[in-house]
């Protein structure tokens, strides 16, 4: 029964369509495009970071004490909601300032702002969706102004990071009288006029030569300082050694320097100064055949016995002429026919011969040289002329 009725209404429709078929295509037509048109002031999707403000157009106007949060939402196409963002937002903003000397100053700025949430609707009715140009821009600008006119160009071109923290301390406090919240101010650059830059730039240049300058100075006193301490140190501890240093000390070291050469494996020719205070003499051997030089080779350090020495060269010619006459000196038997050598001829000895015949012939000559010089020249020789006998 309830089939048969169906199938009865469905027969009476295409009865009926078939009779009002233009009439209802056109008819479908217009629904679609009405809900075409109205669904986006109908279905209305608030995404990520945003929020949402109705405005409802018969029931009362704007709605301040709520927010609509992310999501979908379905109103009434009459009514209009108006999509803020909420997240942290850059602008770039480029101006011109006077400074306190009426010189142009190009600032080149970055804004970071955000609209208050909680006020959403306030900032809605009293502002509107361009608050940017509005409310951020303007209070930014008033604020820069007003804390740049108090500085010359020299003053802001030097301490930039104060003049910043006290834009920003005052930006955030006006802009957020205005439901805005001002994150940051960022002074991105400042172009100050090229030959005011220039002069600015040769003055720091300047100023960080002089410093430089000091600097060498106190490096130069401290280095003074410190090469007097180190001279004082090395005063006293000469003067410590000085009192160390007896004739003991010393033949102790010159034991020391012979038990070193005895330990050595080069070849030298090791020669001991006469007496009990004779230092060694090192000469090394030439193996090429050629004989050591006279200037390697320097005079035994005969201890204790330099003011005789000096009494010595001290003594007229004669008196050393005498001194070495009654000196005896005993010379060395052949090398072929004996191979030792007698304990009194050493070369010490012969070096001291030496040394004496050579301050003879330099006082002889010295000696000789003055008078020739003090005595008158001899008369020519005068030949006897031959005297022939008649």
């Amino acid at each position: 029964m309830t089939t048969n009725r169906v199938t009865s209404l469905w027969y009476r429709f295409n009865f009926w369509l078939r009779g009002q078929y233009f009439a209802f295509t056109t008819f479908t037509l217009i629904i679609l495009l009405i809900a075409l048109f109205l669904w986006p002031r109908v279905f209305i999707t608030v995404h990520a970071g945003e929020a949402g403000v109705l405005y409802r157009r018969f029931a009362g106007g704007t709605i301040f004490d709520r927010v609509y949060e992310e999501g979908f939402w379905i109103i009434w196409p009459w009514n209009i909601m108006t999509i803020y963002n909420t997240r942290v937002q850059a602008i770039k903003h480029d101006f011109t300032v006077l400074s306190a000397d009426g010189l142009p100053i190009h600032l080149m700025l970055l804004i970071r702002f955000k609209p208050e949430y909680a006020t959403l609707g306030v900032l809605h009715q009293s502002v509107g969706p361009d608050y940017v140009d509005k409310i951020v821009v303007p209070t930014v600008e008033s604020v820069i102004r007003k804390s740049i006119g108090n500085f010359r160009q020299e003053e802001i071109y030097q301490t930039k990071k104060g003049i910043l923290a006290s834009i920003v301390h005052m930006a955030i406090q006006e802009a957020g009288r205005k439901f805005v919240q001002m994150d940051d101010v960022i002074i991105r650059t400042i172009e100050l006029p090229p030959p005011i830059q220039k002069a600015i730039e040769n003055k720091l240049v300047y100023e960080q030569e002089l410093e430089s300058y000091q600097f060498r100075l106190t490096r130069e006193t401290r280095e003074a300082q410190r090469r007097e301490i180190e001279a004082e140190g090395i005063r006293k501890y000469h003067h410590i050694i000085s009192q160390s240093l007896d004739e003991k000390a010393l033949m102790w070291r010159g034991i020391e320097a012979t038990q070193s050469l005895a330990n050595s494996a080069n070849a030298k020719v090791v020669v001991f100064g006469s007496g009990k205070n004779g230092l060694p003499l090192i000469g090394t051997l030439s193996f090429e055949g050629s004989e050591s030089s006279p200037s390697s080779v320097k005079a035994p350090v005969d201890l204790g016995k330099t003011e005789k020495s000096k009494d010595f060269a001290a003594k007229p010619v004669a008196e050393i002429e005498k001194s070495l006459q009654e000196t005896p000196v005993e010379k060395a038997p052949d090398q072929q026919g004996t191979d030792q050598q007698p304990e009194s001829s050493t070369p010490l000895s012969n070096a001291r011969l030496d040394n004496a015949a050579e301050e003879k012939d330099s006082l002889v000559s010295s000696e000789g040289k003055t008078s020739s010089e003090s005595s008158p020249p001899s008369p020519p020789d005068v030949k006897p002329l031959p005297v022939h006998r008649q």
